[in-house]
């Protein structure tokens, strides 16, 4: 890749991007159990832990996600990314998701990229100009994705901003997972204090 003299980059110039399966083409009965990511797992900056599994005729080591592939979400919730992890390295991505990969981590880092792509900043400023279809079904096509800019700065701000990305992202979780247990806590006492029948 040559190095490009300007701040902004467009996606295609950092990243490959690939489309997800289609799983209806590759399911079968017999198949090998994988792994499917779809947009409902994307949970802020990586992929909740409740992945599907499908039996699907498909080259796994071919199509397989690895460490450090973003997941982008192509269709309804237009704006969603996440990292794969080790622990997610051989999922498959469906149809609804784009795969990037990133052609040289010297000059961006996939932690910093997925913090761009899930910001409010590249929401109102790249991408919902490029989002297409009615208010029910809205769709970004891997062509209008490849074409979208985004801003690349020295690898040492990269890794400040993202660092600062996750650890929000990280707060975020451990926030909602503390009002879900006051919640049960909470719904406890009124079991404890009016018992089950009435």
């Amino acid at each position: 890749m040559t190095k490009i003299d300007r701040p902004f980059y467009k996606l295609d110039q950092l990243v490959r991007l690939t489309q997800g399966i289609p799983v209806s083409r590759h399911n079968d009965d017999f198949g090998t159990f994988c792994r499917l990511v779809s947009p409902r797992h994307l949970d802020g900056l990586t992929l909740n832990d409740s992945i599907d599994e499908v039996q699907l005729n498909i080259d796994v080591a071919k199509h397989g996600l690895v460490k450090n592939d973003i997941v982008v979400v192509l269709r309804y919730n237009i704006g969603k990314a996440a990292l794969i992890t080790e622990d997610f390295s051989g999922c498959l991505a469906d149809h609804n998701l784009a795969i990037l990969r990133c052609k040289n981590l010297s000059d961006v880092l996939p932690n910093y990229l997925v913090s761009v792509l899930n910001s409010r900043w590249f929401y109102h400023n790249q991408l919902s100009a490029a989002i297409t279809g009615s208010s029910a079904v809205i769709s970004i096509s891997l062509t209008q994705l490849r074409q979208l800019k985004i801003p690349v700065p020295d690898l040492i701000t990269q890794s400040k901003l993202a660092d600062l990305f996750f650890s929000l992202d990280n707060l975020k979780k451990s926030s909602l997972i503390a009002l879900k247990i006051r919640q049960e806590i909470t719904e406890e006492s009124l079991f404890q204090l009016f018992g089950e029948n009435i």
